[in-house]
C-alpha cells in the first residue's frame, strides 16, 4: 500500500516539525520545504495528494504561487 504524500511548505522550523508529526501520525508520508523555490521545483516533478503551505514563507508570497 502506497502512502498518500503531503507536501509541507513552512519556513518556521518548530511549526514545520509539528505539522510533520501530525501528518505522519495520521498515516501520510511527508516532504518538507522551507522555501518556495524548492517547493515549486519539486511540485513540477512530483504531484502530492495535499499541500499544506504557509502563505508567507520568508520574503515570498505563497498566495501568488497558489494562484499559478
Amino acid at each position: 500500500m502506497t502512502l498518500k504524500k503531503v507536501f509541507i511548505v513552512e519556513d518556521d522550523t518548530d511549526n514545520s516539525l509539528l505539522l510533520e508529526i501530525v501528518v505522519k501520525n495520521a498515516g501520510y508520508s511527508t516532504e518538507m520545504f522551507s522555501d518556495l523555490n524548492s517547493f515549486e521545483k519539486s511540485i513540477n516533478k512530483k504531484k502530492p495528494d495535499l499541500v499544506i503551505m504557509d502563505l508567507f514563507v520568508g520574503e515570498s508570497d505563497g498566495g501568488l504561487l497558489v494562484k499559478k
